[in-house]
């Protein structure tokens, strides 16, 4: 990850352990750069919304259900980087999908410093099916809705190689 928007990819698929699915950067007119953490879940139910939303949580970037950060020599100045590149604000969106979320995209203010990211405030988006037609074109939700259909079925299948059924 790169300082110099200009060689820094457009995106990028982090490693499953970073965190989030996706990363880009948004670059407002008045020069501040703001990091996006998203974060796909392709479920009809929600499970665990708010681990889902702790994937986009740049603090815990690379570290297990019990906060211990993995790999702290090599993982370390990444989330440190990280970390730095959020100094003007994050925007964590979490697309869960074709779910119903009842939870709605908010703004929350930390009241502790030690409990923000980087300012006083995180913006977490939430797109679900109750809103994915303000978000998205017609084209992305049929794509959204294929993805599903084919992650079901692969899931299907690798599950059927994993336990097959006694004839």
């Amino acid at each position: 990850m790169t300082d110099d928007s200009d060689t820094r990819a457009a995106f990028f698929i982090p490693e499953n352990l970073a965190g989030p699915d996706l990363t880009f950067f948004i670059k407002f007119r008045d020069g501040n750069i703001v990091p996006v953490f998203v974060q796909v879940r392709l479920r009809s139910a929600v499970h665990g919304l708010e681990a889902a939303l702790g994937t986009t949580d740049p603090r815990l970037f690379y570290r297990d259900s019990n906060g211990k950060l993995h790999d702290e020599d090599r993982n370390g100045p990444v989330v440190k980087k990280v970390l730095d590149l959020c100094k003007n604000g994050v925007l964590r969106i979490l697309v869960y999908y074709p779910a119903e979320v009842s939870k709605a995209p908010h703004v929350r203010k930390y009241r502790e410093p030690l409990a923000r990211v980087t300012t006083e405030w995180d913006v977490v988006g939430i797109i679900s099916k109750k809103n994915a037609h303000e978000v998205f074109r017609k084209e992305h939700i049929k794509f959204l809705d294929a993805l599903k259909t084919v992650s079901a079925s692969a899931k299907r299948k690798y599950e059927e190689l994993e336990y097959p059924r006694d004839k």
